[in-house]
């Protein structure tokens, strides 16, 4: 038997490392504090963005809205598009340039 192709599970891959934080923040194998430290980083994690959002809302380059909300928007495409490169979760589909820039326009 062969060893089975884990090439896609490299730590170094920040598509890899998302996939296994939003993993454990949804596994009940998951301890609650370890699921609530996971959590309060992503929240954490998502201020610097939503600074850089809230400047471009001041200098008009965004449209209108929550600097937070867009952070999460962008959080979340970001995670989609990370899934689709996992072979494991088996989307027909991948995010390519043209998808992208999709949500760029509507920023």
């Amino acid at each position: 038997m062969s060893p089975r192709n884990v090439d896609w599970l490299v730590a170094d891959n920040a598509w890899t490392q998302t996939i296994l934080l939003v993993s454990s923040r949804m596994s009940e194998l998951t301890s609650e504090a370890d699921r609530e430290a996971i959590t309060a980083r992503f929240e954490a994690n998502l201020q610097p963005l939503a600074a850089i959002f809230a400047q471009g809302l001041e200098e008009g380059t965004f449209l209108p809205g929550e600097p937070l909300e867009h952070a999460i928007y962008f959080v979340s495409l970001m995670q989609g598009w990370c899934c689709s490169r996992c072979r494991a979760f088996r989307c027909r589909w991948t995010f390519g340039p043209n998808e992208l820039s999709l949500y760029s326009d509507m920023i």
